[in-house]
């Protein structure tokens, strides 16, 4: 059962969740503008760059720190979730296994979304976003992509319009952590830090 005493420092959790969405805002920047720079309207390179790297350390962040706040609740699932997710992680970064760790990434990501759709610590509408842009938004994606290479036209537009809709959900969660809003014992209360009280006082 997830209980606020089990979860990390308030303040820790708020700014995790604050870089969630900043992280999620650079990603789109970064998104847009690698969108623009394909279709030559310019060089776009350095802006896309400046904005997808922090953008993604940034997410990766916040989704750590999603785990944080649900981890007793989300039980084994949640931990085999993330760390599939950051195992597939660091197996892309190496030129042999990137495959493979997109598999485990993408594995541990349903994983993840499972378990933060079942806990019901977060929001359950991003939650319930988040597993569908994993579970048929990723296919749909890649189906699209392929027919308009069938056509002459290029796939990644896709691609990138499927990193813009993922956006969506996990800046959503961001704000549900920063904010502070969370369910414990089946009931919403604020995650705030224990107010300093006079002991004599009722």
């Amino acid at each position: 059962m997830d209980t606020l005493e089990s979860s990390p420092h308030p303040s820790i959790l708020r700014l995790i969740g604050m870089l969630t969405m900043v992280g999620a805002g650079l990603t789109t920047v970064g998104l847009i503008s690698l969108l623009v720079g394909a279709d030559g309207r310019g060089n776009t390179g350095v802006i896309t760059a400046a904005c997808l790297i922090p953008g993604v350390l940034l997410l990766l962040v916040g989704i750590a720190g999603l785990h944080l706040r649900q981890r007793h609740a989300s039980g084994k699932m949640g931990v085999i979730g993330i760390g599939l997710m950051f195992l597939g992680i660091a197996l892309v970064a190496t030129a042999y296994l990137a495959l493979y760790g997109a598999v485990l990434s993408f594995v541990g990501a349903i994983f993840f979304s499972v378990a933060t759709v079942r806990t019901a610590v977060f929001p359950k509408a991003p939650a319930l976003l988040l597993l569908a842009c994993l579970t048929t938004g990723l296919p749909c994606a890649v189906l699209a992509g392929y027919m308009l290479e069938q056509a002459d036209i290029d796939g990644a537009y896709m691609t990138v319009a499927y990193g813009l809709l993922l956006q969506i959900p996990l800046a959503w969660l961001g704000y549900a952590l920063w904010v502070g809003r969370a369910k414990v014992y089946g009931s919403a209360v604020a995650i705030r830090p224990a107010e300093s009280r006079d002991p004599t006082s009722r």
